[in-house]
């Protein structure tokens, strides 16, 4: 039976695109799903594998308000 780490909570931001292009990033993008899918895997981290306890937040998905919200 795998057992889960119930009590971890993560929120992970990847801001890919920004305003001024020169400071874009685009592989933090793929750097938070690639951890994201570490954090899930049962073998090394068993995050349960929800928004409740992993969210993962993007580009013009990332505002202010999202971020706050995922931290409450």
């Amino acid at each position: 039976m795998e057992q889960y780490f119930n009590h971890g909570y993560a929120l992970l931001l990847g801001i890919g695109q920004c305003a001024e292009p020169q400071l874009s990033l685009p592989v933090t993008v793929k750097d938070t799903q690639a951890l994201r899918q570490i954090l899930v895997n049962p073998q090394v981290c068993a995050y349960p594998d929800n928004d409740q306890h992993l969210r993962v937040l993007h580009d013009e998905g990332a505002t202010q308000q999202a971020i706050v919200d995922g931290l409450e």
